[in-house]
């Protein structure tokens, strides 16, 4: 059987590329070396929150790939200027075929951000995952305990007017007065007169 040694040899080397190619984007895409620690400090913002919507769209201006964009209802601030209990965070499939970050909608997790622009963008090697025990505790032990995105209102007096009540008349409290008064000058006279028959 006449076997292609040219044809063969082809086949070969382009499935060797491929495979090499494959590993390198794979590997590209892999977090597995990215700490806590190293996503805290890279990040322009760290907080807590839970998607309640997303949506992807096509690129603007004829780009390639595509960007995803979460609704973010903020629980937690632990680093950065966020100061609104819900935000937009987006996520867009990069050079490398990496797709945007791993969010689903309706659970919590700790968003690793970075400024571009006014936008707040995460990656899929950002360290943004799952807000578990164990990731917050990581977070909490580099950054504190965190603030609320809103400040609480301090609380205000309310002052409850009663309505059966009258205003005291000012006779009425200026009489204990005036008595100590009228006291104070016949004790006075008295004093004087006893002073002459002596």
């Amino acid at each position: 059987m006449f076997v292609n040694v040219g044809r063969l040899l082809a086949a070969l080397v382009l499935a060797c590329t491929g495979l090499v190619l494959s590993q390198g984007a794979a590997q590209a895409c892999t977090c597995e070396s990215l700490t806590t620690q190293a996503a805290t400090k890279a990040a322009t913002s760290v907080f807590t929150g839970t998607v309640t919507d997303s949506s992807t769209a096509a690129k603007p201006d004829g780009q390639r790939g595509t960007i995803t964009t979460y609704d973010v209802a903020v629980e937690r601030v632990y680093k950065g200027q966020v100061r609104t209990a819900t935000l937009t965070v987006t996520s867009s499939k990069d050079h490398l075929g990496c797709g945007p970050a791993r969010v689903r909608d309706d659970e919590p997790y700790v968003f690793f951000t970075r400024t571009s622009g006014e936008e707040l963008r995460v990656t899929r090697c950002g360290g943004t995952a799952p807000a578990t025990d164990k990731l917050v505790g990581k977070v909490e032990k580099l950054l504190g305990a965190g603030r609320p995105p809103v400040p609480d209102e301090p609380e205000q007096a309310v002052f409850t007017p009663v309505s059966d009540a009258e205003p005291t008349p000012f006779t009425r409290l200026a009489a204990p007065g005036l008595a100590l008064v009228l006291a104070g000058l016949l004790g006075l006279g008295l004093a004087r007169r006893l002073g002459r028959h002596h």
